[in-house]
């Protein structure tokens, strides 16, 4: 049995209890004493409910576990992705939705390389801190204000958008301070996917590639589909 079932087996035995103190307390006259124990009996089962559902949340928090990620190719991803997009961070708020926390990440969009992207990006990903509680999904990148970043974007049900395959489709936007330049990192320079031939686990992201670079390798990507296609 789960914990859930538990509690809620334990508080109907105690409402049973409540209800022959109750008739014992009318069959008597022991009132004081009866009350008591009917307030205390009451205030057991008050706690139990509560019990029950910070079980609930904690079930939530405590459910992501490890989680793995294919390795996929540029290509790949720019093929799945509906949005490719340079934007700019704006905010971060978190919302409990169909039993699970969600940060929503908006972002202001900059420069759009695949796709037409609205003004402003709204994106959701599994995960946050909402109150006293904390989910946190491995694999699903988090986002500062004010920071840069190119994203491979899928549309939700909610007509929002995901990152495709979460950190394989984050890259951090980097300026060199003296020269001006602008590299681009991928989250998974820094997080092990699994490649499908060799069924190794290794970091292999990108890592401070030139965004010019990586810009046109991207169109790169994109033109020979649309060859393909032809």
């Amino acid at each position: 049995m789960n914990t859930t079932g538990l509690i809620r087996g334990v508080e109907g035995r105690v409402s049973h209890r409540v209800a022959t103190v109750t008739q014992s307390s009318r069959a008597q006259a022991s009132a004081p004493e009866a009350s008591h124990q009917i307030h205390s009996l009451r205030t057991f089962v008050a706690t139990l409910r509560l019990g029950t559902v910070l079980a609930a949340l904690l079930a939530c928090c405590f459910a992501a576990g490890a989680t793995t990620l294919e390795k996929m190719t540029l290509a790949r991803m720019s093929h799945a992705a509906d949005v490719i997009v340079r934007a700019g961070c704006v905010s971060n708020s978190t919302v409990w939705d169909a039993g699970k926390i969600w940060t929503i990440t908006t972002f202001e969009a900059i420069d759009a390389w695949k796709g037409a992207p609205p003004e402003t990006i709204t994106v959701w990903l599994l995960g946050g801190t909402l109150g006293n509680l904390k989910s946190s999904v491995s694999g699903v990148p988090w986002f500062r204000v004010g920071e840069e970043v190119v994203l491979f974007l899928e549309p939700n049900p909610r007509g929002d958008y995901s990152v495709v395959s979460w950190v394989q489709g984050t890259f951090r936007i980097r300026v060199d301070a003296s020269s001006g330049e602008e590299t681009v990192t991928q989250d998974t320079a820094a997080f092990a996917t699994i490649d499908p031939q060799t069924r190794r686990f290794e970091p292999s992201g990108i890592r401070s590639l030139p965004l010019a670079a990586f810009r046109a390798c991207v169109q790169a990507a994109l033109a020979q589909r649309t060859e393909t296609k032809r």
